[in-house]
């Protein structure tokens, strides 16, 4: 139903690792409503286009935590909550980029790179892509990059 309704699931992966504690009381644990909720796995099984952001100042702006909580839906004490709802790494990483870009209609120009789009990204001193999933969040920024420009080089 919602890929037919042409909307976009814009999502927060690090809202389930931080409501985990308390979202079960709230939403029915085993309930129709507890299923449908935080259902990343749900929504793009369907085929519905997936976009991730932070929901900064409510969560950490930093995606490298909402990659983590994407991939293993852990919430502080380590326990995986609604573990079935988890992302592989490159879909998560396709959700912040090009599901985002796409989200806001700019997928001409953004969540890629390719010659010819913004040139807004930020590079990482290891491959967020082979670390354990559980070092993300701690890997060095090593550079960013705004429109083309450099406005970041890691110390």
């Amino acid at each position: 139903m919602l890929k037919r309704s042409g909307a976009v699931a814009s999502m927060q992966p690090t809202h389930a690792t931080s409501d985990a504690r308390w979202a079960d009381q709230r939403l029915g644990r085993g309930t129709a409503r507890q299923r449908g909720a935080y259902a990343w796995r749900q929504a793009l099984d369907a085929g519905a286009p997936l976009a991730f952001g932070s929901d900064f100042p409510v969560e950490d702006i930093d995606p490298r935590a909402g990659l983590r909580a994407a991939v293993t839906r852990k919430s502080a004490d380590g326990t995986a909550w609604m573990p079935e709802q988890r992302l592989r790494r490159d879909e998560a990483l396709q959700a912040f980029t090009s599901g985002a870009a796409y989200a806001e209609f700019a997928e001409g120009r953004r969540g890629c790179i390719r010659e010819g789009f913004d040139a807004d990204l930020t590079v990482f001193a290891r491959d967020v892509m082979s670390v354990h999933i559980d070092e993300v969040p701690a890997v060095p920024v090593a550079a960013t990059v705004v429109q083309g420009r450099v406005v970041y080089a890691g110390a």
